[in-house]
């Protein structure tokens, strides 16, 4: 079964010794990687390149909510470090009031942040439990009569599309031109041509 990189850490400590790396230099790397993947998944979910489906969502909120959740475990390890090498004796400060306030406060904000990354890890399982069922919509088939409309319009001719767009003869839509039976009347008192005169 493969091993994580974090049990390699502690299955390499000979590895270590011998090259001179220190623990707390992979401790380093393992954040700044962190941060570097957290960079890459914001950018991998700007575009619509890495989001094409909600199952992809569902997937990576579970991911973020186990991330959370070890966060939250990381940082109350980080103030437990501190609490020990205190009462140990083995902190100094520069501030004058020496290590006791700055571990204190620092203590303090961890454990808010503990609660905070809990509660981050909470919401997103409730996120992705929401869209559990979520599926992407297939495109729906062409009505068959709309497929065949479309295959005749683009199988017709000119002459039969002019036909379609005005599908009664044109004399029908002309005015009558047949001769009137008695010619016309002129009104009362309209004036007449005059005749020229010699």
């Amino acid at each position: 079964m493969p091993i994580s990189a974090l049990e390699a850490v502690f299955m390499d400590e000979s590895h270590s010794a011998r090259t001179g790396e220190r623990p707390d230099e992979r401790t380093e790397q393992f954040a700044s990687d962190l941060r570097e993947q957290a960079e890459n998944l914001n950018y991998a979910t700007l575009g619509p390149h890495g989001l094409t489906k909600p199952q992809t969502v569902h997937v990576v909120l579970g991911s973020l909510s186990e991330a959370a959740y070890g966060l939250g475990k990381t940082l109350d390890q980080m103030g437990e470090f501190l609490e020990e090498e205190l009462e140990a004796e083995r902190l100094v400060s520069g501030d004058e009031d020496g290590p006791e306030l700055g571990v204190s406060q620092a203590r303090d904000e961890l454990a808010e942040a503990v609660d905070h990354a809990q509660e981050l890890s909470n919401a997103l399982e409730r996120a992705r439990h929401a869209i559990g069922l979520l599926s992407t919509r297939e495109p729906s088939p062409a009505n068959p009569a709309e497929r065949r409309g479309q295959s005749a319009v683009a199988d017709a001719t000119p002459a039969a599309l002019a036909h379609a767009d005005a599908p009664m003869p044109i004399g029908k839509l002309l005015p009558s031109a047949e001769p009137l039976s008695t010619p016309p009347t002129r009104a009362l008192g309209a004036s007449r041509p005059l005749k020229p005169t010699l």
